[in-house]
Parts: structure tokens; sequence; C-alpha cells
């Protein structure tokens, strides 16, 4: 580590290689810019470009390796050998995509040169998108499905593969076990609903037939207590780069404090994994659970094209923090790329 002004000042950027570390990075601008106080707040973005380039090269080595420990798959051969292992039924989605938008997800990490640093992995710094992050997002546009294709059906498959366990639920679970329906219980069912879906399904849960297939579902344990179907994986990405918002005051219509975000810039790539493994359904007979399976299928991807493709009608679901600043959108995909993303063994099903 070089500590002195004078070591500090003789430092060029070819100096700034892979292994440079960050602390080092920052002392190398705060040397070049010291002299010219008005121009402090450019300090980051000044030396910012070919130090991120180069550490790009590492950063896509380690990579693979996080992808590695995280059990993501390399090939297609390679998971339909995994699923053989499974029990029936069970089916893959695995595929590289890109980025069309800046990401950005904030960090835990404490101590950075930045305000806003960019969420990494532990042990590799490579930057991430975590399992858990993954599910909000197809969660989210699997209401959206709902909201479009409101069926008794798809609130099922919704929970067998996200789970349901909340507090709300238990609640009307066990009441529902214990006793009979009234309106009492509707008001229980609907909040629970309205927590889980939001108002746009609430609305379309309008009629009594309705309300009462779904009690006597919950009933009959149809939708019961449970963990999801689905497994997640994070997804690992092969750039990082900086971008500025600067807000500008209303009455002077200028930006005075620029902020930087450490974020993953368009043209990165990262692969997506899921794994949809039907555990609790083993003792079902088999009509029962092909078409559960079917039903689950085909909730899960709808929702993903929602997220991988393009729609006249629906707007692109974006990925990550700052959304509304047209951040974390994907590349749109074709259907044939789509398709070729599912994993099956058809042998199996």
């Amino acid at each position: 580590m070089k500590n002195n002004k004078y070591e500090l000042s003789m430092i060029n950027f070819e100096d700034i290689k892979t292994e440079f570390e960050a602390i080092d990075y920052f002392h190398y601008c705060k040397q070049k810019n010291s002299d010219i106080p008005e121009q402090r707040k450019y300090l980051i973005p000044n030396c910012s470009k070919k130090w991120f380039k180069n550490n790009n090269l590492l950063r896509l080595r380690y990579n693979k390796k996080a992808e590695r420990q995280s059990g993501l798959f390399s090939d297609k051969k390679k998971i339909k050998d995994y699923l053989k292992t499974l029990i029936p039924s069970s089916f893959a989605v695995n595929g590289k995509f890109t980025l069309a938008s800046p990401y950005y997800s904030a960090d835990d990490e404490k101590y950075s040169i930045f305000d806003n640093p960019l969420l990494k992995e532990k042990v590799f710094k490579v930057p991430m998108m975590r399992g858990s992050s993954w599910k909000g997002v197809i969660a989210s546009a699997a209401r959206a499905v709902l909201e479009q294709e409101f069926s008794v059906e798809n609130i099922l498959s919704f929970g067998r593969l996200f789970g349901s366990g909340s507090e709300d639920f238990r609640k009307i679970e066990k009441k529902a076990i214990t006793q009979n329906y009234t309106s009492g219980f509707e008001k229980d069912l609907l909040y629970y609903a309205l927590m889980k879906f939001g108002k746009v399904t609430v609305k379309k849960m309008n009629t009594e037939e309705q309300k009462k297939e779904l009690w006597n579902k919950i009933k009959e344990k149809k939708l019961q207590t449970q963990r999801g179907r689905l497994v997640f994986y994070p997804s690992y990405f092969n750039q990082i780069g900086l971008e500025m918002i600067n807000p500008h005051k209303r009455r002077t219509k200028a930006g005075t404090h620029p902020i930087y975000y450490e974020v993953v810039p368009a043209g990165a790539e990262a692969t997506f994994q899921l794994l949809y493994i039907p555990a609790d359904n083993i003792t079902k007979s088999d009509e029962e659970r092909k078409k559960e399976y079917e039903h689950d299928k085909k909730l899960i991807t709808t929702a993903l094209k929602l997220i991988f493709q393009e729609h006249e009608d629906k707007a692109q679901i974006k990925i990550g923090a700052k959304t509304k600043l047209g951040w974390g959108r994907i590349t749109p995909i074709s259907d044939d790329d789509f398709n070729k993303m599912i994993v099956e063994v058809k042998d199996e099903q």
C-alpha cells in the first residue's frame, strides 16, 4: 500500500491494473485533483473509466467461480442430468441475459469509496442479484398475470410456486379447518388477498362463488401452509461501472450535488436460473400431479415473459432499484430463445 504523497503523485493510469486496490485508486484520484478545488466533485468520474475497464477483466474470471459455487449450471446437459435425479415433473429455466440499461442494488458494505456501492458477492466481490430479489421480481410479475387472468386455479398455483406461510394465511387456514364460512371469515380472506395479490385482484374476486370456492380449497388443504416449489439462484454480472444522477432544484433549474452510483452497465451479461421441484405432490395421483404441473408451468412462464420480453399492452418489468429512471431493463429476447431457456426431461413427465 502506497501512503506518502510523493509516491501517489507518481502513479500513472498504466499502473492501475486489475490487482490495484480500491483505496489506492481513491488516493490516486484525490492526489491528482487536490490542487484544483472546484474540480473535486468530478474526482471519481475523471479517474474511473480505465480503472473500471481493467477491473472488469478480473471480475469476469471471478464471475465463473461464483457461479460454480452457487450451483448455476453452465450447459443444458448438466441440468438434464440433475433433473433426472429429482422427482417427476421437475423442470428448470436457465439462460444468459443482457442488460439494456444499468442495474443497481444497494450493498451492505459500510466502508466504500462510493456513497452508493453496488451489491457484490462477499467472497469474490463480483456484482450480483440475490435469489431472493429474483423471487420478489418474479412474484410481482405473477401478480400482474393474476390481474389480467384472475381465477381460483391461478391463486392456488401462486401459492404452490411461491409458498404460503404468512401469519394472515395461517389464521385463515386455522379458521377454515375448524369452522364454517361466514362474512367475518370473508373479510379475513379478502384482507389476505389484498396484502398478497393487490387491490386489482381483490376487485376481481367479487362473486360469492369465487370466495367460497377459494375458502373450500383452503379447507380441503388444496392451498395450505407450505414451502414454494421454486428454487431461485443468484445472478452474477460480468461488468461494473459508474452512473451519475444530478437532481435539479425547482427554483434554479440547475443541479449542484451530483450523486454517484456504482452500477452494472448496459451490455453486461449474467446467467438466470430457477428450478421447479414439486416435492409436496409426491403422494398425489398422476392426473392431479399433471394438472398442477401444467397450471404452474403456464403461470411461471407467462410471468417470466413479462421480464424477458416486451409486450405492446404491458410495460416490461425491470429488476433492481431505480426502475423509475429506466434502470434494470433486460434486453428483450425472442420466443424461440425463451423456449430454449426451459429445460425438461420429457421421459419423466
